[in-house]
Order: C-alpha cells, then structure tokens, then sequence
C-alpha cells in the first residue's frame, strides 16, 4: 500500500500551500513521503483548513505503507470528527478556540453561554435555599455544586445555539442536521467543561 494526493482539490489550496504538495508527490521514499504529508495535514488544520486535513488523514490511514503512519492518521481524524481520546479532542477543540478569539460570533456565544450559566445557577440556589429540607444537597457547597451543575446543563446547549445562530446571521452556512448538532453540542460541554476545571484546578473558580 501506499499514500498519494488527491488532485481534485488542489484549486481549495494558496499558491504556496499547492506548490509544496506538488513537490511532495515528486518524494520517492515512501516514509518521508507520509511523513511529509502528516506534517502538510497538521498545517492544513492550523491554518482552519480541516476538511483537507480530514481527506488527506483518511487516505494515510487506509494507504500509508507504514503501521506507524497508519496509526497516527486515524488517531488525527478521529481527534477532528469528535472521537478518540479525549485529550486529543480537547487539544483540537481549546486550539481552535483560541485561534477564534476575536470572532464576534464566539464572542458572542461566550458572552450569551456564560449569562444563562450565572442565572440559571442564580435561581437554583434560590430554590434550594427556599427548600423546607434542609440537608446536603439543599445547603452549603451540596447546594452551590448542585447549582453549578444545572448551570452548566444549560450553559453548552446556549454556547451551541448561540454560535449557531450568529454564524448564520453572518451568512455562513450551517448544517442542522441532529448528527451535526449533536457533534457540536458534545464539542460545547467538552470544551466549557474543560475551561472549568482548568479553572476550579487554578483556583479561579
């Protein structure tokens, strides 16, 4: 087996991006070569190309004549489709949320997520506090990690929203297929979940 380029989609690539992709189907060694192309897929993903980074890591895992190289492109798709292991995913997903930090539409989705989090903690911890039954759950930190809890059942599903329905209002398109939400609103609770414990272990929390 071996790797190789797909040509039908050189045009989706800049001048400089197609120029070294020509010149990696002229390597003759076939390590290097795969080498070489997971290294081009890793860079299509950062410069926010990952729909050539997918295609390229499907066809390494399926052609790469090495096992290594097989490995390692179907771990990297499955990072960028949502699956694998978590730290992976959560790599990709805090990379690209720092990469977008000056997109209105996440800044946005922040800003809407984070308000339906503080109020809706807000008003559980006024119910439970109002609760006759007084016992761990309804008192002290029982009652605040109960509260945060619900926040935070509300907070991915406002972030995805959100994001959604600001990206559409910029013209983008949007798939609403329950695949794809689902996808996204798994992405929102992996990422804010993680943004969380980030900060609970920092102390910020």
């Amino acid at each position: 087996m071996t790797a190789r380029i797909d040509r039908t989609w050189l045009s989706r690539l800049d001048a400089p991006a197609r120029a070294e992709l020509e010149s990696l189907s002229r390597e003759s060694d076939a390590g290097l070569f795969e080498e070489s192309l997971l290294a081009f897929a890793a860079r299509q993903e950062r410069a926010e190309r990952p729909e050539i980074a997918a295609r390229i890591y499907a066809d390494l895992a399926q052609n790469a004549a090495s096992p290594q190289h097989r490995e390692r492109a179907q771990r990297n798709l499955d990072a960028l489709e949502g699956r694998g292991p978590v730290g992976a995913r959560a790599e990709i997903l805090l990379r690209g949320l720092a990469r977008q930090g000056s997109d209105p539409v996440l800044i946005g989705s922040m800003l809407a997520a984070g308000t339906v989090f503080r109020v809706t903690r807000l008003a559980t911890l006024g119910r439970l506090s109002a609760s006759p039954t007084a016992n761990v759950l309804t008192r002290g930190f029982g009652a605040r990690a109960v509260a945060g809890v619900a926040g935070f059942a509300l907070e991915a599903p406002a972030f995805t929203l959100a994001g959604r329905l600001g990206s559409e209002a910029l013209g983008r398109d949007q798939d609403w297929s329950g695949y794809a939400l689902g996808r996204d609103l798994a992405s929102s609770y992996l990422v804010l979940g993680g943004l969380k414990l980030a900060g609970w272990g920092s102390g910020a929390v």
